[in-house]
């Protein structure tokens, strides 16, 4: 694989574009504008958050006017500006979402579900305000009954850092052909359909601009980005990345705190 083969890079955010404070570094916005610009190629962010918080955030993280396709809830929301069209697919039937959360409701948790442009939230702590800020999005309390009458993008379970192991072991405990669970950040375990995830949206993505997993290069750092750094033509994982996706990837490069992406596009696109 070598540069002239990728045509498109697809980048996860937290705790991969995104430094611990929250920015994308003068470096990687500088590499990335320099390889959009020298070498004609796109560029887009494949997260687990909302396509309306990456949207209300690219401003103040310095990426207006240089994101071309936003792939949110983890493949989910598929917004691709280039192409002019959005998708949404494999929403959760309601009564998946509550046989989960009676699995879960012995362990310290909040659940909360992204409806309307808003988190609808099971009860009101410190950790939804946080998710709450961090996306942008704001919080609302809601009859869970009512909520889950109909299907939802994923159930979010939301944490304190030192209950995940519990949070990770009981979802590893379920087996499901109806739903699957992925811990997605520090405070966050997701459950959705188990046609979803950033590999199997990739697919579809680089197919509608005649293209291949080939010619597709990922930065993710996080457990649910280990499909696509495993299919991707060069799958980049972070060095503060966990186990399972530094396996998968064909090369590690700094973490999100020392310029992994700009130093790794700097050196790759010369």
């Amino acid at each position: 694989m070598t540069g002239k083969d990728i045509r498109i890079i697809m980048s996860d955010i937290d705790g991969t574009l995104l430094t611990s404070e929250g920015k994308a570094s003068p470096k990687t916005i500088h590499e990335i504008k320099r390889v959009k610009a020298d070498k004609n190629i796109l560029f887009g962010l494949a997260t687990g958050r909302a396509v309306e918080s990456v949207e209300n955030c690219l401003d103040k993280w310095g990426l207006n006017g240089l994101v071309d396709i936003i792939m949110g809830m983890n493949g989910i929301h598929v917004k691709d500006s280039i192409l002019q069209k959005e998708t949404i697919s494999h929403l959760l039937d309601g009564g998946y979402i509550r046989e989960v959360m009676d699995l879960y409701n012995h362990l310290n948790v909040n659940f909360t579900i992204f409806d309307e442009g808003i988190f609808k939230t099971y009860q009101d702590d410190a950790l939804i305000q946080k998710l709450s800020d961090v996306d942008q999005i704001p919080y609302e309390v809601v009859d869970f009954d009512e909520l889950l009458k109909k299907p939802h993008n994923k159930l979010i379970i939301l944490c304190e850092e030192e209950d995940m192991p519990s949070v990770q072991r009981r979802g590893d405990e379920i087996k499901s052909e109806n739903y699957y669970g992925i811990q997605t950040g520090p405070i966050l375990f997701e459950f959705m359909d188990p046609h979803i995830s950033k590999s199997a949206s990739l697919h579809k993505v680089m197919a509608a601009h005649g293209l291949t997993m080939d010619n597709l290069l990922t930065f993710g750092d996080a457990n649910n980005d280990y499909e696509m750094t495993r299919d991707s033509g060069l799958g980049v994982a972070m060095a503060n990345g966990s186990t399972l996706t530094k396996k998968a990837a064909d090369v590690i490069t700094n973490d999100n705190d020392h310029d992994g992406i700009g130093n790794f596009l700097e050196s790759y696109f010369q």
